[in-house]
């Protein structure tokens, strides 16, 4: 398989407009919950709970 990559002829290197309004994760909390669990476990139990090899 051959890919064959090319400069754009017309790049525009202005900023783009910033996102005007940001709202908060609706998960924030449990998240923080999940990560301080997480957090505490080794290696190995991270390697079994997410079936995968370490």
């Amino acid at each position: 398989m051959l890919i064959l990559l090319s400069p754009s002829k017309t790049l525009d290197l202005a900023p783009t407009a910033v996102a005007g309004k940001t709202t908060l994760p609706e998960f924030l909390g449990e998240a923080a919950v999940l990560a301080a669990v997480l957090q505490k476990k080794t290696q190995p139990q991270l390697a079994k709970l997410m079936a995968i090899s370490p």
